[in-house]
Parts: C-alpha cells; sequence; structure tokens
C-alpha cells in the first residue's frame, strides 16, 4: 500500500474511498496539489464544481484517510449565519 499522494501542481483529484475492493458507496473528496482533502457533502457538490462529467478515482479508504482534511465541502453549511464574534 502506498504511503503518500503526489498531485501535480495546480491540479486536483477527484477521488473516492473504497471500504474493500468492489464496494459502493465510499466518500467523495477533493484531493488539491497543496496536500488537503475536502469531503464532498454529496454527489450533487461534484456538478456545482464543476466535476459533472468526472470520473473519481477510487482509492483505499486507509490511504486516503491519510491525507489531511479540511472543511466539508457543504452548500447547506456555506449558507447558514454565522454568529457575530
Amino acid at each position: 500500500l502506498a504511503d503518500h499522494v503526489v498531485v501535480e501542481l495546480g491540479r486536483g483529484a477527484v477521488v473516492e474511498a473504497a471500504a474493500a475492493p468492489g464496494a459502493s458507496g465510499g466518500a467523495l473528496s477533493v484531493v488539491t496539489d497543496l496536500g488537503r482533502r475536502y469531503v464532498l457533502a454529496d454527489r450533487d457538490v461534484l456538478a456545482m464544481l464543476g466535476y459533472a462529467n468526472v470520473r473519481p478515482l477510487r482509492l483505499p479508504a486507509g490511504l486516503v484517510s491519510l491525507v489531511p482534511a479540511g472543511a466539508t465541502l457543504d452548500p447547506a453549511a456555506a449558507r447558514a449565519v454565522a454568529a457575530p464574534a
């Protein structure tokens, strides 16, 4: 099993975390060239980001979890009103 992922500068990857070979329904994430993965709230977010026709790269969930997580990309959370500081 690989212990790192390299993403070309200026690029990203759409990945699906597979719990086991042949398993379906894994979490989708965008992995950036800055070494972060951003979990998508659901498959509809792919189209919102312009990735409607992109087929996610299926990777073992254990490998995907090694990439540090950023914020979840969730349109509902983005529309929420923030409390004043």
